[in-house]
């Protein structure tokens, strides 16, 4: 038999060893961390876009097809807007439907396959068939074809992505 002991509290990890292993996968993974960086940065920016956006992003200025200089920063579109604020504003759209096909999709999808699995038979074969026909075809297509039968607005782009 062996012998419980209490832990040590020396063998612990300090917090202080936390902060290299965070540098040791950066090191490790020097790619990936560039892109968890570049995520990072957009979602800051996304969510900091009321606060950093000067200028409104519907109101239209008469200062219309602008180049980029010291007030517009990536110029002004036809009708004056400008789109550094666009771009701002227009991410945070992008992430809550990106994290909203993400998650409808997962959980469709488990629950799908919890579904079909646990029934077993004749619904597990037609669910195997049903995925290897949504698998046949590129996502892109799927998500032009649900897009044209289900029309254009946000939660039609969330439900074609997730079934895509």
């Amino acid at each position: 038999m062996t012998q419980l002991t209490a832990v040590n509290a020396q063998s612990l990890p300090r917090p202080s060893h936390l902060v290299p292993r965070t540098f040791l996968w950066a090191r490790r993974y020097p790619t990936g961390a560039v892109g968890l960086g570049i995520v990072v940065v957009l979602i800051l920016l996304a969510l900091a876009a009321g606060l950093i956006a000067p200028f409104d992003p519907v109101d239209a200025s008469a200062r219309a097809n602008l180049e980029p200089d010291a007030v517009h920063y990536l110029g002004t579109d036809p009708v004056g807007k400008d789109i550094y604020s666009l771009l701002l504003h227009g991410a945070r759209i992008s992430l809550s439907v990106a994290l909203a096909a993400v998650l409808l999709g997962v959980t469709g999808g488990a629950l799908f396959g919890l579904f079909t699995g646990y029934t077993g038979g004749m619904a597990d074969l037609l669910g195997q068939r049903l995925v290897d026909a949504l698998v046949a075809f590129p996502a892109i297509i799927k998500a032009l074809v649900l897009m044209a039968i289900l029309g254009p607005s946000p939660t039609n782009v969330v439900i074609a992505l997730s079934i895509s």
